[in-house]
């Protein structure tokens, strides 16, 4: 589990549970498995932009692909991502926070109990940015960019545009941020990029290839 690099997002006081689901066998049966509560007895899990590794013993429920999150703490965490693997399938599935949601028992706006994160394919995108150096404050590593990308029939969400530990859009700067798991699309038609934080970005050029 990846904690966001947002401010507040790190929580180790928090209480998460977590439960995975498979895919749809082919009479539409998914199967699902409880991982209980994510901890590890003397560590300060759940930091802001820090990797967290949980190894759990669960029934084998198949290829996962979605997990839920639920949270039994009024103090919030912000996940970017998760990456699951199990013994009987080793090839790591990637899942964003799409929503862009607070995990947390609180009644404030924008946070939930439960977050589900799923697979959205097997495509792997690649996103090339360049931010401008024409005008003068035209980078930002607050921006928490996510993006939609269209093609002819259907869509995908990407979770956010960052390197864990890196300081991402510098002026003048030229990024590839990777993103696994999402849905294939025969062809990107478009993209539109989301900004979820007051702050400003200028970008040049944008690539995207899968």
């Amino acid at each position: 589990i990846l904690t966001y690099n947002i401010g507040d997002a790190g929580c180790d006081n928090c209480k998460i549970y977590a439960k995975v689901f498979s895919q749809k066998n082919k009479l539409g049966k998914v199967y699902s498995a409880d991982l209980r509560q994510l901890d590890k007895p003397q560590h300060n899990e759940f930091r802001r932009d820090e990797w967290d590794f949980f190894h759990v013993r669960a029934e084998d429920v198949g290829i996962i692909e979605c997990i839920e999150l639920t949270s039994k703490s009024s103090n919030a965490i912000h996940i970017n991502k998760v990456v699951i693997s199990s013994t009987s399938h080793s090839l790591p599935t990637h899942m964003y926070n799409t929503a862009g949601k607070w995990l947390s028992t609180s009644s404030k706006s924008n946070h939930v109990s439960k977050l589900k994160l799923c697979a959205q394919g097997v495509e792997v995108y690649y996103i090339t940015t360049k931010v401008t150096t024409a005008k003068k404050d035209s980078g930002s590593d607050s921006i928490h960019l996510t993006a939609l990308i269209e093609g002819g029939e259907a869509s995908t969400k990407t979770g956010y545009f960052e390197h864990e530990r890196l300081d991402d859009f510098r002026k003048g700067a030229l990024d590839t941020f990777v993103f696994r798991n999402l849905r294939g699309l025969h062809g990107v038609k478009c993209i539109t990029l989301k900004a979820g934080g007051s702050d400003k970005l200028e970008l040049e050029k944008k690539k995207v290839e899968s």
